[in-house]
């Protein structure tokens, strides 16, 4: 995630089962993703929803992250925590269309 010419952070994915994965989460500046400033919690929440329209693009219903440091974050987006994940719906962040 950018803006303009400077780099605010990314966040890796990748596809399984139908289900996109948050693997890591680097926001530039933040030093601990479990304490987040409004800044933080703009840039994670963008690379968020960014993560999820991915996800519905390319065939998921459903999203996942382990990034622990976040659980705070993701909880208060609604994720609910399943053993050592957080999952929630697609349709939580994005309206997915029927053609």
């Amino acid at each position: 995630m950018s803006e303009g010419d400077n780099e605010l952070g990314y966040v890796a994915v990748d596809m399984q089962s139908s289900v996109i994965r948050m693997l890591k989460m680097e926001i530039f500046g933040c030093e601990n993703l479990a304490i987040l400033d409004d800044y933080g919690r703009l840039c994670a929440d963008s690379m968020l929803r960014a993560a999820a329209s991915y996800g519905a693009t390319i065939g998921a219903y459903r999203i996942e992250s382990r990034i622990e440091a976040l659980q705070e974050f993701f909880s208060g987006c609604g994720f609910i925590q399943s053993t050592h994940k957080f999952i929630s719906p697609l349709s939580n962040f994005i309206k997915i269309c029927q053609n």
